[in-house]
């Protein structure tokens, strides 16, 4: 683990931190219209933040036979609607690549459930609801289908 983290891991922050580093000078100086910082993707290749930050890949076989299509209904909705402002929802919340898909779901709809009932947010543990261990993240959560196994 160890050499992993010195042979790979720090050479490859090294060089992202000098991009970093390059690209806010050119940002400085105007010949760029973003700006870069240190975070917690500073480690990573673009294909690790890809692979691990970007949602879940649902395979065709997976997928809804058909399109859906707008209702031809008139109904009367408004334009926008804020359910934070409403009690109704929680903020959203980074799981990283722990594969707590359900935990989130599960405590999402949990909270939802109980704001509506008692028009106060609830924020639920989702640690206490799965274990983030390297089991879980090698065998159980790989292909987001915690609940199959």
């Amino acid at each position: 683990m160890f050499n992993n983290i010195t042979n790979y891991c720090v050479p490859l922050f090294k060089e992202n931190f000098k991009y970093i580093t390059t690209s806010r000078l050119d940002f400085r100086d105007g010949r760029r219209n973003f700006n870069l910082a240190l975070n917690k993707f500073s480690h990573l290749t673009i294909d690790e933040i890809r692979k691990f930050h970007t949602g879940s890949r649902v395979k065709k076989s997976r997928r809804f036979g058909r399109s859906l299509q707008p209702s031809t209904k008139s109904l009367d909705i408004p334009k926008s609607s804020d359910d934070h402002r409403k009690y109704y929802m929680q903020s959203v919340t980074d799981q990283g690549k722990c594969g707590s898909c359900v935990a989130q779901d599960v405590s999402a709809a949990v909270e939802g459930v109980y704001a509506l009932k008692n028009n106060v947010r609830l924020s639920l543990n989702r640690q206490m609801l799965i274990d983030c261990d390297w089991f879980i993240q090698q065998h159980v959560a790989r292909d987001h289908s915690v609940i199959k196994h």
